[in-house]
């Protein structure tokens, strides 16, 4: 998991590049985000579907469909590579049990200035005790 300087705990994760598949995307991500090696993507999860009244344009709706997959990582670990905003965020891996992330994020999701995928993460967190 990634904890910030808002609070919050999020899993590593991001976009797509152009031609690369879900699992070469977690390795990236993963790795550019904690630093740590994924050895294997072993499967999907669950997916998420998130809508809501777009922020930036006009009458629009904001639609994001996030993966999760569940990983194994090496002990390696290298170097974060965050981009500019992540940085600001100050990234940082964090090794956490499932109860208390949910614990952090139900604190945290009643502030008002909070990260938007504060709401997303603790939706999944709440989900996967059941899936293992």
């Amino acid at each position: 998991m990634i904890s910030n300087n808002m609070g919050d705990i999020k899993f590593p994760g991001g976009g797509l590049e152009l031609h690369e598949s879900h699992a070469e995307a977690i390795r990236r991500e993963v790795e550019e985000e904690t630093g740590y090696i994924v050895s294997d993507v072993e499967g999907l999860i669950g997916t998420v579907i998130e809508r809501r009244i777009d922020k930036f344009k006009e009458d629009c709706i904001f639609e994001m469909k996030s993966y999760y997959y569940s990983c194994k990582v090496t002990g390696e670990k290298t170097e974060q590579s965050l981009d500019d905003y992540e940085a600001n965020l100050e990234y940082k891996p964090k090794w956490i049990d499932l109860d208390e992330a949910i614990k952090i994020n139900l604190k945290v999701i009643k502030n008002e200035k909070r990260n938007p995928w504060v709401d997303r993460e603790l939706f999944v967190l709440k989900h996967l005790p059941g899936k293992f």
